[in-house]
């Protein structure tokens, strides 16, 4: 009964709550959920964005779609909130067993997925343009309407057109539009800082 009432309430926590930023208590709720090998994760709608707690962790299965992941960008709206806003930090997936998740139509631009297993995820609908899969594990990923433009694919390259390895072909959906320029812009320049800064 008490692991029924405890995954009761990480999912509430979780899922039901208004997210306005990253917010450490349910960070802290995703990783209590972790230790029990019978809860599933189910963190839809999160707001992630420059989460470094989850790298290397066994988040297979989790479901977590719509869920926001890009650099957060501070703004009157979340400067006095609880949530932790470090301007251009990257979410870090590295080394995550992401097998089987559910992240369809979600913000997941600029996240480090090198060397996550993302076997059979689902992607769909979602952006991970300037993502880095370098290293990844993308076997039978679901990556229908999914945005990968300049996200640097499992071999190190840069995705312009399409991907193909691994038994998948994956469509990078480049616009010419020069949309989002705003967010695109603070994306290459994390890329660089972690580059030059790593």
């Amino acid at each position: 009964m008490q692991k029924i009432l405890r995954l009761f309430f990480v999912i509430m926590l979780v899922s039901v709550l208004d997210i306005v930023g990253y917010m450490p208590n349910q960070v802290q709720a995703v990783l209590q959920a972790l230790q029990d090998a019978q809860t599933k994760i189910n963190c839809a709608g999160c707001d992630l964005r420059g989460v470094i707690a989850f790298a290397g962790k066994d988040l297979h299965g989790a479901f977590m779609p719509n869920v926001a992941m890009q650099p957060c960008l501070p703004t009157d709206a979340n400067k006095n909130s609880s949530m932790i806003c470090n301007p251009k930090q990257l979410a870090d997936f590295k080394k995550t067993n992401l097998a089987g998740a559910i992240l369809s139509s979600s913000c997941l631009d600029g996240v480090s997925f090198d060397q996550a297993d993302l076997t059979g995820a689902d992607v769909s609908n979602s952006s991970v343009q300037y993502a880095s899969l370098n290293g990844a594990i993308v076997k039978d990923m679901i990556t229908d309407h999914a945005t990968f433009c300049h996200a640097i694919m499992p071999d190190g390259t840069e995705c312009k057109d399409s991907w193909t390895g691994q038994g998948i072909t994956i469509a990078c959906n480049c616009v010419k539009q020069n949309i989002g320029q705003q967010v695109t812009s603070s994306l290459a320049d994390s890329n660089e800082v972690k580059k030059t800064g790593s």
